[in-house]
């Protein structure tokens, strides 16, 4: 990699200057007092939301910049690497289940109120909300929190951050050699990604990096490794197993073969792997899903109009969507960006969308971009607001408000995305 900073454009310079001063504000957000925790993420997540789009906009025609926003997206993860995590609700679920697992407890049986944890109750914290429910990761992310809780108490929240940095790190590395589309600088600049790393480092950044080597891996007609990848990133979460729609549309009838059965064995074996050992994986999905309601402006829309049958219709939604995938995937099999739409869709309708959940989405972004999309990743942030009033009484009380940023941002963003394609098509036709 060679980067010259004589030829990289001053406004490009400022704004790279300003993406890692807004990626140092972390350090401040994570010291803000109680009742403010959430404004401060809110805030700092849009901030470097609308300063990466800027930043990429400002050079997107611009192939020479590659190294430098690679360089700025590497920086702005590298920095904010050292913020402890160890505070963070969802991290200590994590090593809650990974220490029950590597004790030869199923975590899919016992909850943290249980009786049979009360041992390791006084050893591992464990949020108050997550008390009565057993765990709902698939067992592959069991295993990984098993491996990170073997550094106990104090090492483990860092045996965490330090294999979310790495995939983080790993996906960045991993763009810069395999993609050459003028949208690679929406991964190197993702705003998710430099955010779950500094304040949230869920699960979902081992998936998205997961989901970008299959990616490499199908588009370099490497189809068993494809299906692998896929597969190991259902082990970890569901929603990879929907890329296997545009993947398989688009492959050779030998390639679709090769998908299939491998991505089928990996989850085979790694569940069967699970019950060898007596576990019963599923754990609290169902209830998670029948309870929880949060960050999804269309499910929100239709619970307020048809509150008894909302999941229903959302389901029904949730099959046309994906048929609607299958069918782009099919009639436009040059459109890159439905690898994105793949990882995101489902969450259309689904009735609980947490930013994170958007991080897959986000990296195959630098596939290719989308308005729609894009409008959705900058805005997520704005659900952060909730943690205000949680921080102060524990009470969970999301406002309206950000559903509606959230929409008007989704809006918008496809608004100009057909106003940029109308008139590239009008120049094109003038020529």
């Amino acid at each position: 990699m060679s980067l010259d900073s004589a030829k990289v454009p001053t406004l490009s310079k400022c704004l790279g200057a300003a993406h890692l001063l807004i990626a140092a504000l972390a350090y401040l957000v994570v010291q803000l007092p109680e009742g403010l925790g959430g404004s401060g993420r809110a805030l700092f997540g849009g901030l470097l939301g609308l300063n990466a789009l800027g930043l990429w906009w400002s050079g997107r025609n611009d192939a020479s910049l590659r190294d430098f926003h690679f360089v700025v997206g590497a920086a702005s993860i590298l920095l904010v690497a050292p913020i402890s995590v160890a505070e963070v609700h969802d991290v200590q679920r994590y090593l809650w289940d990974g220490a029950l697992a590597a004790s030869g407890v199923d975590p899919y049986r016992v909850a943290p109120n249980d009786l049979a944890a009360e041992t390791l109750r006084a050893i591992w914290p464990t949020p108050e909300e997550h008390a009565e429910y057993v765990t709902l990761y698939p067992p592959g992310a069991v295993a990984l929190f098993a491996f990170a809780s073997l550094g106990g108490i104090a090492g483990a929240p860092w045996i965490w951050k330090g294999l979310v940095v790495c995939a983080a790190l790993g996906a960045l590395a991993l763009a810069k050699r395999k993609l050459t589309s003028k949208s690679e600088a929406l991964l190197f600049l993702s705003p998710l990604l430099t955010f779950e790393v500094a304040l949230g480092t869920h699960l979902d950044v081992l998936v998205g990096a997961v989901c970008l080597l299959a990616f490499v891996a199908v588009e370099d007609r490497r189809y068993f490794v494809g299906g692998l990848l896929v597969g190991l990133g259902v082990l970890l979460k569901f929603v990879p197993a929907l890329m296997m729609i545009p993947f398989l549309m688009r492959a050779s009838w030998r390639g679709r073969r090769r998908l299939a059965f491998a991505s089928v064995a990996a989850v085979v074996a790694g569940y069967g792997l699970a019950f060898m050992l007596d576990f019963v994986p599923l754990g609290s999905v169902p209830v998670f899903f029948e309870k929880w309601r949060f960050g999804a402006p269309a499910f929100s829309l239709l619970e307020h109009f048809c509150e008894d049958d909302a999941l229903l219709i959302s389901a029904a939604i949730g099959g046309v969507l994906i048929a609607m995938l299958m069918w782009w995937s099919a009639r436009f099999p040059n459109d890159a960006r439905v690898y994105a739409w793949a990882l995101a869709l489902p969450f259309v309708a689904a009735p609980v969308v947490f930013p994170w959940y958007l991080v897959p989405a986000a990296l195959l972004l630098g596939v290719r971009s989308s308005g729609w999309l894009l409008g959705w990743v900058v805005a997520a942030p704005l659900t952060y607001e909730v943690v205000d009033r949680f921080e102060i009484d524990g009470s969970w009380e999301p406002a309206t408000w950000p559903l509606v940023g959230i929409a008007m941002s989704i809006l918008l963003g496809f608004a100009l995305e057909r106003l940029a394609q109308n008139q590239s098509a009008k120049r094109t036709s003038t020529r």
